[in-house]
């Protein structure tokens, strides 16, 4: 995870060298409009970045992510 429900985890993010401003392209690219309606960024094992957002989330999006 790089960022949950609208904070920032800068260790996720040092840890996957992604920078705050990759993050936020992401986020852009996603048509994320407000911080607090992600609930997940996920680095996946293609190396692609998932942004889940949205009012609710079910858990099971989540198999298998590591965080």
């Amino acid at each position: 995870f790089v960022r949950r429900d609208g904070t920032i985890d800068h260790d996720a993010l040092r840890s996957t060298r992604m920078t705050e401003e990759d993050l936020t392209a992401k986020l852009r690219e996603a048509n994320v409009l407000e911080p607090g309606e992600v609930r997940a960024v996920v680095l996946e094992t293609t190396g692609d970045v998932s942004v889940l957002h949205g009012e609710h989330m079910d858990p099971w999006v989540l198999q298998g992510v590591q965080g």
